[in-house]
């Protein structure tokens, strides 16, 4: 913990990996996943790196990490109740078949059918908003530009999580017929924490341009 009660951002990261790992291991169905956890879990690290690369430690950074991490914690306890359903084993099926292209159509099955998952994510990132202003001895922005502020991160996240699907299910094309890695729920799961965490990044990357832009401009 540092001073102020808050994680550690190395406990933090290793959190948002382990986290993830277990969710995933629970639903293996094949060895031949295994591979697709590997790669997840070093697309978060890399994520990860990526935004502290763009976020020096400060309150952007501190933010993005609260948020993440609660909002894991929320995709977590939503997989819980998902996976008792039919949605997680149709989503799966139907990105084995290749049957997912169009980013909106994937982004409405996802919510039709993993509708907890992604109701987790947004009420735990959402938890990160109030719990941030408590922690702060001084509020540096209002209310309004903080909520402003989430939304567009939790919208960066929740096309991350569409778009690590759609790419898990392109990579597993580019295999020769019979030599693709298993895909499964785990391996699914495994593009959608990934996304995620890169849907942070592109939030971030986006803010700054536009932060330069303005600047540029004044």
């Amino acid at each position: 913990m540092v001073g102020d009660g808050r994680p550690h951002p190395h406990l933090a990261a290793a959190a948002m990996v382990a986290g993830p790992w277990a969710a995933q291991v629970a639903l293996l169905r094949s060895v031949s996943e295994l591979s697709w956890l590997a790669l997840a879990a070093c697309l978060i690290l890399a994520g990860l790196a990526a935004l502290e690369r763009l976020q020096p430690a400060g309150r952007a950074a501190e933010a993005s990490q609260a948020t993440l991490l609660l909002g894991m914690l929320g995709m977590l306890s939503g997989l819980t109740l998902d996976a008792r359903g039919p949605g997680l084993d149709l989503m799966t099926s139907l990105c084995g078949a290749g049957g997912l292209d169009d980013f909106l159509f994937a982004s409405y099955l996802h919510w039709s059918w993993l509708p907890a998952m992604h109701a987790g994510m947004l009420a735990g990132g959402s938890a990160a908003l109030p719990l941030a202003r408590i922690t702060r001895r001084r509020a540096h922005s209002s209310w309004q530009t903080d909520i402003l502020r989430h939304a567009a991160c939790s919208g960066w996240m929740l096309a991350g999580m569409t778009f690590g699907v759609l790419a898990c299910q392109r990579a597993a094309a580019w295999f020769p017929a019979g030599a693709a890695p298993g895909t499964g729920p785990a391996s699914m799961l495994g593009g959608m924490f990934a996304g995620m965490v890169w849907g942070m990044v592109a939030s971030a990357v986006f803010n700054r341009a536009c932060s330069r832009l303005a600047r540029v401009a004044i």
